[in-house]
């Protein structure tokens, strides 16, 4: 009877690690700040212009909002080990290789919380050549809501959202190929 204790105490214990695991990888994902409760706030929506931020990069360089003025763009925030991430950042990728060579095209695709060397190693791994910013104390991803990543923004060239997407981009299509055209006709129809 003894080692029947001993296995379901071994068992308890194994289940509650593999929770805490779970629910430290779901913190890539959610993230949630001073909500307790999980709700998510969006400070931002459509039809608001974004607010002013500036990322600096650990080199110096910096990318600031006002990069975005006159340009057609697009407001990507990410976190590398958030399996919603993984699943649209291809699809950014995609829509990237299309649209990187417009002038008129902004991509800022921002990494919440993250050191530039995961990001990097990431990039690397995946093959993905579109730009990356970062935002590790959360500063600028604060500005537009408490928790969940993914988070797309397209914003017009007077930096006003006009499509905004939270984890699932399911409403652009069912799957990446059909994702990255929608996004590439709501850019390319702003004028």
């Amino acid at each position: 009877m003894h080692y029947k204790n001993q296995l379901f105490d071994f068992i308890m214990k194994q289940i509650g690690l593999l929770l805490l695991l779970f629910s430290a990888y779901l913190s890539g994902c959610i993230g949630s700040n001073e909500n307790i409760s999980g709700e998510t706030l969006n400070y931002v929506v459509k039809g608001d212009v974004i607010p002013d931020f500036t990322i600096t990069e650990e080199n110096g360089e910096t990318f600031s909002s006002h990069d975005l003025a006159g340009k057609r763009s697009i407001i990507f925030f990410l976190h590398t080990e958030c399996s919603d991430c993984a699943r649209e950042l291809p699809t950014m990728e995609a829509a990237w290789k299309v649209l990187k060579n417009d002038p008129d095209f902004v991509l800022a695709t921002i990494a919440r919380a993250q050191k530039k060397v995961d990001t990097d190693k990431h990039w690397a791994e995946s093959g993905f050549t579109m730009p990356v910013y970062h935002d590790p104390d959360k500063k600028v991803f604060n500005l537009f809501a408490n928790n969940r990543v993914p988070r797309m923004y397209i914003l017009d060239r007077d930096k006003e959202i006009i499509w905004m997407g939270i984890e699932n981009f399911s409403e652009l299509g069912s799957d990446e190929v059909a994702k990255a055209e929608r996004i590439i006709e709501l850019v390319e129809s702003i004028q």
